[in-house]
């Protein structure tokens, strides 16, 4: 797929011919030994060869042949090549089956499958994207005026087709081929938006939350509801066996959950503080370090925002620094907090929220040091903002409790949402003014307030009242914005649609009332059958 992109680039399929040749041959021999390998181990040879992956192997072997042979490398044959070797990219799509089938099976066993899932959904956007892009590239580029000159070039247009977004590149005097790519690119962005809130959004949840959305609250329940029943069966007295009693007991029905110990060397003063501090949500302590935490985290924002504007760090620079000061305090100290009451302490500093924490202190030393010029480091600085992912951790907690209580949880869930938006904004904002900060006309965000206006028109995909990047790594940032513009909606959906039908109908489909009626997910599965213990008794 790299070396068809390259050769539609003016002056590079003359200058490197000889390589594009070799490559051929590559491909030649990598995918005809796949099609053989695949052919001697079906079962039934003749179905696999005329199966739709059978054919997509073929297909992706016959190109080279045909340019290696110089069969008709002349004239309009060679586009039908051209697009012959894009569908090659499909082969990705029998690696995303196979990552599929694994996720279904480790999601059966409860296990956590954001990484595979997004993976699967990553291979359908890029497989689109290539497609899209070369067709589009192929109808169009010899038409006068093109903008599709290459297929990186027309890659842009197809993100912003795909993220429903338009493109620059698109105008109302487009042929109707383009038009008709366009609108099967769009409607595949449509598609590929409900892969993504079905197959990303619980995953997503359970990665940043531990929770799918669906679990601890409805075990929780049935787990009441079973101690209660098996109460009630111990309760029957001489008519129940002591076999029955035993199984009862060792099934550990009639046990709640169990609150982590506290460690011994937390367990009095100031380690009693920091251990309630940090675990148990509903302390005053927890609340007090919660809340000075989370205004550090927006002051820190809001630094990062002003940092932007020259004039306002040429009249403010002593406050600016005073309070990067002020915040970096909060960040260190809090940091050995985490690690100073962590069980496993080498383990945390190398978790997923153990590096956001560095990560919130690293960039502030930089000043201290005098490394304030150099502009990477003023990238790894904005980074910082990623802090606001432990509040998610805080509000998924909550959340889980709320519904454990079977509370209203729509109020919890516009939080999550809000605080995943919030971060989204701003991460993005950041790095296209990072980008195009220095673009001397027409910028995209000549400072961060622009930069998170454009991040707000993107995330929503609208793509209205912004320029549109004119640097690589600004289109990049862009073409990422609007795919985590539609991922949010996807966690949107997952986690307010239950809520919403829960404060709408009283009813958020997890849980239908009946004792015998467990989740299918729930591995315990225990009932009490009254009848067979009085005939026990009996």
């Amino acid at each position: 797929i790299g070396a068809l992109m390259a050769e539609t680039v003016p002056g590079v399929a003359t200058e490197y011919a000889a390589l594009w040749h070799a490559l051929e041959w590559v491909f030649m021999i990598g995918f005809g030994l796949e099609y053989l390998a695949y052919l001697y181990v079906a079962r039934e040879r003749l179905k696999h060869a005329t199966s739709f992956w059978g054919l997509v192997d073929l297909l992706a072997i016959l190109p080279s042949v045909f340019l290696i042979l110089g069969v008709g490398v002349a004239g309009g044959f060679l586009r039908t090549l051209r697009v012959l070797r894009v569908l090659r990219t499909l082969k990705i799509l029998r690696l995303a089956v196979t990552r599929l089938a694994h996720s279904t099976a480790h999601s059966g066993k409860r296990r956590n499958t954001i990484w595979i899932d997004l993976q699967i959904y990553s291979m359908a956007v890029f497989v689109a994207l290539v497609l899209s892009a070369s067709l589009v590239y192929e109808v169009d580029h010899l038409s006068e005026g093109s903008p599709f000159t290459d297929i990186p070039t027309s890659l842009w247009w197809a993100v912003g087709m795909l993220a429903t977004h338009g493109s620059p590149l698109m105008s109302a005097s487009a042929s109707a081929p383009v038009k008709i790519i366009a609108s099967l690119t769009m409607l595949t962005g449509v598609a590929l938006f409900s892969i993504l809130t079905n197959v990303i959004g619980r995953s997503l949840l359970t990665t940043l939350f531990g929770d799918d959305g669906r679990d601890d609250a409805a075990n929780e329940r049935n787990r009441r509801r079973r101690a209660e029943a098996a109460e009630a069966a111990r309760q029957v007295g001489p008519k129940i066996s002591d076999q029955v009693d035993r199984a009862i007991s060792s099934s550990g029905l009639l046990a709640g959950p169990e609150a982590p110990p506290v460690p011994a060397h937390l367990s009095h003063g100031w380690g009693r503080w920091l251990w309630s501090s940090y675990t148990n949500i509903y302390s005053r302590e927890y609340e007090i370090v919660s809340k000075l935490v989370t205004f550090s985290i927006f002051l820190a924002t809001a630094t990062i925002m002003v940092e932007s504007l020259p004039s306002f760090v040429e009249q403010y620079g002593p406050l600016i620094e005073a309070t990067e000061s002020l915040v970096l305090v909060v960040f260190v100290l809090d940091y050995v907090a985490q690690i100073y009451i962590a069980p496993d302490r080498w383990g945390y500093i190398r978790s997923f929220w153990g590096i956001i924490d560095a990560i919130a202190i690293v960039p502030g030393l930089f000043p201290i040091l005098g490394i304030t010029q150099i502009k990477s480091i003023r990238l790894f600085r904005i980074l910082r903002v990623l802090r606001v992912l432990k509040l998610l951790k805080a509000a998924a907690t909550r959340a889980r409790h709320t519904v454990a209580k079977n509370q209203d949880t729509f109020r919890t869930d516009l939080e999550i949402y809000g605080i995943a938006l919030f971060t989204a904004a701003i991460l993005c904002g950041t790095l296209i003014w990072f980008a195009e900060g220095d673009v001397e006309s027409g910028s995209s965000a000549p400072n961060a307030f622009e930069g998170l206006w454009f991040a707000v028109v993107a995330l929503t995909t609208t793509g209205a009242g912004v320029n549109a990047p004119t640097t690589l790594f600004g289109r990049v940032v862009a073409s990422s914005t609007m795919i985590v513009g539609l991922a949010l909606f996807g966690v949107l959906t997952s986690v307010i649609g239950r809520a919403m039908l829960k404060s709408l109908f009283g009813d958020d489909g997890g849980e239908d009332g009946d004792l015998a009626t467990f989740d299918s997910d729930d591995d315990s599965g225990t009932q009490v059958d009254y009848g067979s213990v009085s005939k026990v008794g009996n």
